[in-house]
């Protein structure tokens, strides 16, 4: 039992000196972003002085709100993807800022897209098959009923395959590819374009 609350409170403390690293970067980004607590102190916060309670972030030119929570790591990437872009009342303190955060988060975004992109099956260019039928493949994007924080529909992006027969009267490119062609998404599901 002793073993797991000082695994707790190393836990905490962790958290505690990572907040503090998030809340520099914060307010070196802009000299308008607050830190507010969000709740109560608790007693290794007392001893060590580290922002460890719930906390969230303010700022007076906010168009959206935020999330209040303990890991303060994704709450200010959230308050900053929220407010923060494009915003033309920031004032820049100095560096290192959120943007290191943000540059952090979209490199392994970017990562993971890779990997999920190389595992989707996908034909390369034009080819032909043993019977004599070509896949032509392209790439687009799904639109979804999903929208993101800011309100703007989501697209999930994916490829289709144009086939055509083996006759030579067939082998052109299709004149309406929307009859020829389906997608194939991640989960293997073939779809009709025609829906999209």
């Amino acid at each position: 039992m002793a073993d797991e609350l000082d695994r707790e409170i190393e836990r905490a403390f962790e958290i505690g000196k990572d907040n503090e690293e998030v809340i520099q970067l914060a307010h070196n980004w802009c000299g308008h972003l607050k830190v507010v607590k969000s709740g109560g102190t608790g007693l290794i916060e007392v001893q060590t002085g580290l922002p460890i309670g719930m906390r969230h972030f303010e700022c007076q030119h906010a168009v959206a709100g935020g999330f209040a929570g303990m890991v303060m790591r994704d709450i200010v990437l959230d308050f900053y993807d929220r407010n923060c872009v494009g915003c033309k009342y920031r004032v820049a303190v100095r560096l290192p800022n959120l943007s290191q955060l943000a540059g952090e988060r979209d490199e392994r975004n970017k990562r993971a897209r890779d990997a999920q992109a190389k595992s989707l099956p996908r034909f390369e260019g034009c080819n032909r098959e043993a019977d004599g039928t070509s896949y032509e493949t392209l790439d687009w994007e799904q639109p979804t009923n999903a929208r993101d924080l800011r309100g703007n529909r989501q697209v999930r992006p994916g490829t289709f395959a144009a086939k055509w027969g083996s006759s030579p009267a067939n082998r052109k490119r299709p004149r309406n590819l929307t009859s020829h062609c389906q997608s194939t998404t991640r989960s293997g599901i073939l779809r009709n374009l025609r829906g999209i």
